[in-house]
């Protein structure tokens, strides 16, 4: 209806494209078009056992904020990047060759890690030994185990595991014949423990000592000693003797007249060797038999009362009559 004019109005828009890594998400300004000299803002947040780490692009202030505004006085692309969180396995041992290896090992959240010790036991020579007994742990290793294996041990938080170690000392018991040993057996013991054995003698037969590596009394047939360094002990038995005492007012007998010694078991020829015994022209004595006990017979006549097999303590006694010629 009258004169008029029309002015159009134009902006500037550039464009904002925003991405991230996976372990997170956006929030805030999404990619799209932005009026030139606004200010966009998008704020970056990790998921769970995720770290933000920085942001990456047409970046505006600090990277390392997870919050991040630009003035879009142009086109941008910004990148928003996240990394799984990282959790130590501290690992010690005094020996061994543990795996993870001493010191401090680092994972990725949710890693499955063998944790053991791959060469136990440790030998020193031949009589002495390093042996893992367990370990004590925290975090995401269980904190006391018995043995060489403490995984798989699935990695979720900062962690330790400390190796335990056993020193071992070989003890060998052993014994000559005439009994047994019971109780502590040839083998390992650990250090500063304590390894007690029995000598027990079989029928007829007597302990008689220890020796070797011994400690205490070596004439008790129990033998107690402490494990402090390798030892090795043997127990010595020996056949019960006996005695067998003879009597005889004339000696021409065997065995003789006194105590005579033998081991349990003996054959013995008990007899009169020389059954007559003369005196001058006119007179002799003459053996008639004998009187015994244990394992000789109680009465018997004649010059020869074995062969004896000698259980016990025995005594002869030799009888002799003396006779005279009438002419």
């Amino acid at each position: 209806t009258n004169d008029s004019t029309v002015s159009w109005l134009w902006d500037t828009n550039y464009w904002l494209a925003v991405s991230n890594t996976a372990g997170g998400v956006l929030s805030g300004a999404t990619s799209g078009w932005y009026i030139a000299g606004s200010s966009a803002t998008v704020t970056a947040t990790p998921s769970a056992n995720y770290h933000f780490v920085d942001w990456t692009g047409d970046v505006q202030g600090d990277t390392t904020n997870p919050v991040m505004t630009v003035t879009m006085g142009y086109a941008r692309s910004l990148t928003a990047h996240f990394a799984i969180d990282r959790h130590s396995l501290v690992v010690s041992s005094p020996l061994g060759s543990p795996s993870p290896a001493v010191g401090t090992n680092i994972y990725d959240y949710g890693s499955s890690i063998d944790v053991a010790v791959t060469n136990s036991p440790i030998p020193v020579g031949l009589t002495t030994q390093y042996v893992c007994t367990g370990w004590t742990g925290s975090g995401s290793v269980a904190v006391l185990g018995i043995g060489t294996n403490a995984g798989p041990v699935t990695l979720t938080n900062d962690s330790t595991v400390s190796w335990l170690w056993d020193t071992n000392y070989w003890l060998a018991v052993s014994n000559t014949a005439g009994g047994v040993l019971s109780g502590a057996t040839s083998g390992w013991y650990i250090a500063g423990s304590d390894a007690t054995v029995t000598a027990t003698p079989s029928a007829n037969y007597h302990f008689v000592d220890w020796t070797g590596d011994v400690q205490g009394d070596t004439t008790n047939p129990v033998m107690t000693v402490a494990m402090g360094y390798t030892r090795s002990l043997t127990a010595h038995f020996a056949i019960d003797p006996h005695s067998l005492i003879v009597t005889s007012p004339l000696n021409p007998c065997t065995p003789p007249v006194g105590s005579n010694v033998y081991d349990y078991g003996s054959v013995i020829d008990v007899a009169v060797t020389n059954p007559t015994v003369i005196s001058g022209v006119t007179t002799q004595y003459v053996c008639t038999g004998w009187t015994g006990s244990g394992s000789v017979a109680v009465l018997g006549i004649g010059t020869n009362a074995g062969p004896v097999t000698l259980t016990n303590d025995s005594t002869v006694s030799w009888l002799w009559d003396t006779n005279y010629w009438l002419a």
